[in-house]
């Protein structure tokens, strides 16, 4: 089925309305008939060949491999862009795509998902679960998510190196509250972006962050 795409709102859609079903992709959980003829085993070994994969991917992007299945970047105006690959707790060889940003201009004990999206709503979709049950699935998977990420979670990224964009979308958060106790404390500080050394240097300490992407 052909798409149409809004390039702005970095989302895809199918001609007729209805998103496709992405290669290797899920919207339902697996059966217990499923699970139960799961090779758990085989399933594991093909996450880790496409998870390298997908770790060079990720640094062609520009990204840095933060912890086990996380990856980071900071942007023009000190904002940090992080992605993560999330398996699905009940152990069904499943994993989802967190997309998040955080000031780093703000002192932070932890990795905030302040503006942030799971990858399916990109993707025009509600819950999303990509497997990796085999190789061959597995490569479908990871590709899919390559192939959103470049499409769309980038350039959703790349919009907010503008300061301007960012106090707009944050002002309009504020308005609806839909995180309060980050919102308005970013908004707050956005001038403070390019003057807050000692903050910055104290959440690359706290939360650990590759300190290299810093000095690139």
């Amino acid at each position: 089925m052909n798409k149409k795409c809004n390039a702005a709102e970095s989302k895809c859609e199918s001609v007729k309305g209805k998103p496709d079903v992405p290669p290797g992709a899920r919207v339902y959980m697996r059966s217990d008939e499923e699970m139960a003829v799961l090779d758990k085993k085989a399933a594991d070994a093909a996450f880790k060949k496409q998870k390298k994969e997908f770790d060079r991917f990720m640094d062609s992007k520009g990204f840095y491999k933060y912890k086990t299945h996380a990856y980071v970047r900071v942007n023009r105006v000190n904002v940090l862009n992080y992605i993560n690959l999330q398996k699905e707790q009940y152990d069904s060889k499943t994993f989802t795509v967190n997309i998040s940003m955080m000031p780093l201009y703000i002192p932070h004990d932890y990795i905030v998902f302040g503006l942030g999206r799971r990858i399916s709503y990109f993707l025009n979709m509600g819950n999303l679960w990509f497997d990796f049950a085999d190789e061959e699935t597995a490569e479908k998977s990871f590709n899919s998510v390559k192939s959103a990420i470049e499409q769309y979670v980038i350039p959703w990224f790349d919009q907010y190196n503008d300061n301007e964009v960012l106090r707009a979308e944050l002002s309009e958060r504020v308005v609806k509250g839909f995180m309060p106790r980050l919102d308005q404390p970013w908004l707050d500080a956005i001038d403070s972006y390019n003057s807050s050394d000692g903050i910055i240097k104290d959440n690359i300490k706290r939360l650990k962050l590759p300190v290299k992407m810093f000095n690139d």
